[in-house]
């Protein structure tokens, strides 16, 4: 008789693929609002006329327009505060960024465009993780980002018209515990009185949760 061998038996192919890893860290969602915070500000320069439209280049991001300014002072400062701000992003301590329109005249603030970032209830149970994580398809978070950018851009027609010379300033609100940066300053929350405010959209990372909104002055005919 011929000795015979057999072949392992073969698995048979899974039927259903593994689902796709959507893992997210707390490093990656704070780049994700950080990079968000960096084209919304530069955009809303823009918009409003801060400074004059052919300093500013356009570029797609998030599937929609965005613009960036080309102007070297505004460039430096915006590196500047929006550096400090992804450390801080990165550190959990950031809670609140404000962009303030004002009058170059008089330094009334007549928009006041608000965007705080809450931290997950995931993050908050578990604040000594080193690395906490969480799932969220990418896309949806890109689908959230671009509806805001298209709401700031769809907003900006019903705002009053800011028909003078105007200066903006960028302000954070940290937890209380973070120490200020040598050549920054407090400040104070810079409102509105009797302001009209309107709540935009919001998106999440599922790490941190961004809502926007903007308040502005209401002038009497």
């Amino acid at each position: 008789m011929a000795p015979t061998s057999s072949a392992p038996a073969s698995t048979p192919p899974s039927s259903t693929p593994p689902p796709p890893d959507h893992s997210i860290t707390i490093s990656g969602s704070a780049d994700l609002v950080a990079d968000f915070f960096s084209y919304a500000v530069n955009t809303l320069l823009f918009l409003r006329g801060v400074y004059p439209p052919d300093t500013f280049k356009h570029a797609q991001k998030y599937g929609v327009t965005v613009y960036l300014s080309t102007d070297q002072k505004v460039q430096a400062y915006l590196q500047t505060v929006l550096t400090q701000m992804r450390t801080w992003l990165h550190n959990s301590a950031l809670r609140r960024l404000v962009v303030i329109i004002a009058s170059a005249a008089t330094r009334n603030v007549l928009e006041r465009w608000a965007f705080d970032v809450n931290l997950s209830e995931h993050h908050q149970t578990t604040p000594t993780a080193s690395n906490p994580t969480s799932q969220k398809d990418p896309q949806r978070i890109m689908s959230e980002i671009q509806a805001i950018i298209r709401q700031i851009s769809a907003t900006v027609t019903f705002l009053p018209l800011l028909d003078e010379a105007c200066s903006f300033d960028i302000l954070i609100y940290t937890d209380k515990a973070v120490q200020t940066p040598t050549k920054w300053h407090e400040s104070g929350p810079r409102t509105i009185p009797n302001a009209e405010q309107v709540t935009l959209r919001s998106f999440s990372t599922s790490l941190h949760n961004v809502d926007a909104s903007v308040s502005f002055s209401i002038t009497d005919d």
